[in-house]
């Protein structure tokens, strides 16, 4: 049976972008930890930057995850983590950039790119998605949602990673 299964399943980016995206929230979240030291905060926040770089590499939409956490830390001021990163995100971009063209193929590279450049499309995602979603979807309800997460972001006190959190959910 397994040889008359739709194997082309496997080979949709979809799999590995929830794993990744998965692994990039948690390492995120890890690298907002007060508990942990300045060191491994900072290497788990260039982490994060990588694995974003994986999950934008892996499909358009992983673009949403650098965004939220590039915008968080430049909203809070954390420059540090900002920088980190950055780091992380830019340094395994351009090693795909430079090495994935020479290792599969000029054909990977002109396909990656010309999905990535048009699907990063910010009046298409506006007209195409958002629109429809927020009314005729329902979609207002789940905006209306995110408000008790960014009285919780505002209040004083609140911990860094629930912060994050509430920017993403917003």
């Amino acid at each position: 049976y397994s040889i008359r299964m739709p194997w082309g399943f496997v080979v949709r980016p979809d799999p590995l972008f929830s794993v990744v995206f998965l692994l990039s929230i948690l390492l995120s979240v890890l690298g907002l930890d007060s508990k942990r030291s300045t060191a491994q905060g900072v290497v788990l926040t260039v982490l994060a930057g990588a694995t974003s770089a994986a999950l934008f590499m892996t499909k358009q939409t992983g673009i949403q995850l650098p965004v939220i956490a590039l915008s968080f830390h430049l909203v809070t001021g954390d420059w540090r983590r900002l920088a980190s990163y950055s780091l992380g995100f830019a340094a395994l971009f351009l090693a795909a950039v430079l090495w994935f063209p020479v290792w599969l193929g000029p054909d990977w590279a002109s396909s990656m790119f010309l999905t990535n450049a048009s699907g990063v499309n910010v009046e298409n995602a506006l007209r195409k998605v958002f629109g429809p979603v927020l009314v005729q979807e329902g979609g207002a309800i789940f905006v209306a949602m995110a408000v008790p997460a960014w009285i919780a972001w505002m209040r004083t006190g609140t911990d860094t990673r629930f912060r994050l959190l509430a920017w993403a959910t917003a």
